[in-house]
């Protein structure tokens, strides 16, 4: 049992903590409730002051061993007093999202996902944020300079694309059937239309309604000289050009940005001013993203040593190509034959290069290759 001294404090130590400056326990915890009482006597008014006045009368009537009792069955509350502390010290109380309380399949159902709220916050029509799928280039607003050049891209596409129908007898399924590609107002259209597309991002069906005037020509409806240069599937044709242009921006840009670097890389004398020019030359006269990737196809390679330093040559193709170049294997092909440009240089001039026959025969050159 536990012993009192004559002050009346308890002499155990694991109990010395509970208490405050040396007074005893029973003590204590009669002035929290005294305190407790009184706030909410002042809160509750006349009707809390009957009520405090019994508890005070009830208190009073309690002994310390029956405090001492009390205690040893419910506690001081000072067990807690680590919580309270830690709930004072904690700064602000932390915003829960609905990540939080929700499944990410529940928010997706009811579009409250994070993707959501980006689509809602951002002044672009959701079709076209959604056809984007996460491509910076397709929610940027193209400039005139931009614009312009996707104009003639796109009409010439479209003129070679509907010779081409002309030519097999093919029909073009009623698309551009009032297309006149050298009439000055329909290229005036398609170029009107292509802006409120590209820089406005208005979307086909406001443009088809509420922008008539951009490719509708006449008086009104009753006027015999009407005409409607592109009509509904026109318009949504050239919604699907459109997307495809910014690809094919994007592509040229990371093509000259490859050349850029080869420029600038040092460490192995960097791709030599012949390639450089003429890879150039070639992304500039490209009219699709086919003709940009096979340029790029071919620097990585021509300098697969170069690039591969700087994680363009990761491919498992490359890697092969690379491993054939370090065993000289493309020193037998060049002994053998001409290189990949003056091949694409015969086809559009034939006979331009031709093949030198070595006087050694190809079987030894591959021996002498494989050797060193």
């Amino acid at each position: 049992e536990e012993e009192e001294d004559s002050d009346g404090l308890v002499n155990d130590p694991l109990d010395a903590p509970r208490h405050r400056r040396g007074r005893p326990a029973q003590e204590h915890t009669r002035d929290r409730i005294d305190t407790g009482a009184r706030s909410r006597q002042a809160e509750g008014g006349g009707g809390g002051a009957a009520a405090a006045g019994l508890v005070f009368d009830s208190l009073e009537s309690i002994d310390d061993e029956t405090w001492m009792e009390l205690q040893d069955i419910f506690g001081d509350g000072e067990e807690y007093a680590f919580a309270m502390e830690a709930s004072q010290a904690r700064p602000e109380a932390y915003e829960r999202t609905l990540a939080d309380v929700f499944e990410p399949a529940e928010l997706e159902a009811k579009m409250m996902t994070q993707q959501d709220d980006d689509i809602r916050t951002t002044d672009i029509p959701e079709r076209i944020q959604m056809r984007a799928a996460g491509q910076a280039e397709s929610l940027r607003a193209l400039s005139d300079d931009d614009i312009n050049e996707e104009a003639t891209w796109i009409i010439g596409k479209l003129h070679r694309w509907q010779t081409r129908m002309r030519e097999l007898g093919v029909e073009a399924g009623g698309l551009f059937a009032q297309a006149e590609f050298f009439s000055e107002r329909f290229l005036a259209g398609v170029l009107e239309v292509l802006k409120h597309m590209s820089h406005d991002f208005y979307e086909v069906p406001y443009i088809h309604r509420h922008c008539r005037e951009l490719f509708v020509t006449g008086d009104g409806e009753e006027d015999d000289n009407v005409r409607e240069w592109l009509s509904l599937d026109d318009l949504w044709s050239l919604y699907d050009h459109e997307q495809q242009y910014r690809g094919f921006l994007a592509s040229r840009r990371h093509a000259r940005n490859v050349i850029r670097r080869l420029s600038g890389d040092d460490s192995a004398g960097g791709i030599s001013h012949a390639d450089s020019v003429f890879a150039s030359d070639f992304i500039a006269s490209a009219n699709c993203v086919e003709d940009i990737g096979d340029v790029v196809e071919w620097l990585q390679a021509r300098y697969a040593r170069e690039m591969r330093a700087w994680g363009l040559a990761a491919a498992a193709n490359k890697r092969a190509v690379a491993a054939q170049a370090d065993e000289g294997a493309l020193g037998v092909a060049a002994r053998m034959g001409i290189s990949a440009r003056q091949v694409g240089e015969n086809i559009a001039t034939p006979g331009r290069h031709l093949v030198e026959d070595d006087a050694e025969l190809p079987l030894d050159v591959a021996r002498a290759a494989s050797a060193s």
